[in-house]
């Protein structure tokens, strides 16, 4: 295995580029390196990067570069910024938030973390109903599929002058949130979550809904902020939709609490 691939199985298996170049006997800048080469052989996004540090260590950091700091490559006068106000970020962190942020790149992330997570949980959801009823119509459609939104599918299917094959087609992430709710124990067997997590991923649904909203209708909406796109990263993640990394890699929850400056 070249060194290059070696970093990435590290960093799949869960370590942040301070704790690689540990397992490596290497520099962070040499991590950095070969992260970068990856991101740009599109064997990992720049996002994967950046929020493998805590929000709590790199929320200090990304003020400063958003803010009027001058971003002329030099690290000592951001490492002296921090420290005046209090916040113990090491060199290590420094180094690969600044390698690795850009203001704007998450957003194109977004959409595909949106986009893929809907129509996984859409393949994911009607799987689950036809494992358990049957297929055809009368099995999984109408057993498994609530009245109202079975219409509403349909309505949706005859004002369309395209219609797509099959009603299923026009079901949303409201629809598929609803579908959860009332189907948890069908889903929940082929999503790597504790079962009693039914309230959390239904309640992470319909935010998962709202940010679709923002983005699929940018004028119309606010735009979304840093913590709806680590929102959605972290949820396809845990739903076991990002094939190249673990759903352990994130808990659960996406609660974090603010990194305090030190008195």
């Amino acid at each position: 295995m070249g060194a290059r691939d070696e970093v990435l199985e590290l960093f799949r298996s869960g370590l942040d580029p301070t704790r690689i170049s540990e397992a490596r006997g290497t520099t962070v800048q040499t991590t950095i390196g070969y992260l970068e080469q990856l991101v740009g052989r599109g064997r990992l996004r720049r996002s994967d990067v950046l929020f493998s540090i805590s929000k709590q260590r790199r929320d200090p950091i990304t003020r400063l570069l958003d803010g009027d700091t001058p971003r002329d490559g030099r690290l000592t006068p951001l490492k002296e910024a921090l420290e005046q106000q209090g916040y113990d970020t090491t060199w290590e962190e420094l180094r690969v938030v600044v390698a690795f942020h850009q203001p704007d790149a998450p957003f194109g992330d977004m959409y595909e973390d949106v986009r893929s997570t809907e129509c996984e949980l859409h393949q994911l959801v009607r799987r689950a109903l036809e494992e358990r009823f049957g297929g055809g119509e009368a099995g999984w459609w109408r057993q498994g599929v609530p009245l109202n939104i079975r219409q509403e599918c349909q309505d949706r299917r005859e004002e369309d002058p395209d219609p797509a094959p099959e009603p299923w087609c026009y079901t949303d992430l409201k629809h598929l949130e609803r579908i959860v709710d009332r189907q948890w124990p069908l889903v929940a067997a082929h999503l790597p979550v504790r079962p009693e997590d039914k309230r959390a991923v239904v309640k992470d649904l319909a935010r998962l809904n709202q940010i679709r909203n923002q983005v699929m209708h940018p004028v119309r909406a606010e735009r979304p902020c840093e913590e709806d796109f680590e929102f959605v990263r972290a949820l396809r993640i845990r739903l076991g939709f990002r094939a190249d990394l673990p759903p352990s890699s994130q808990s659960y929850s996406t609660e974090t609490a603010p990194m305090e400056a030190a008195s």
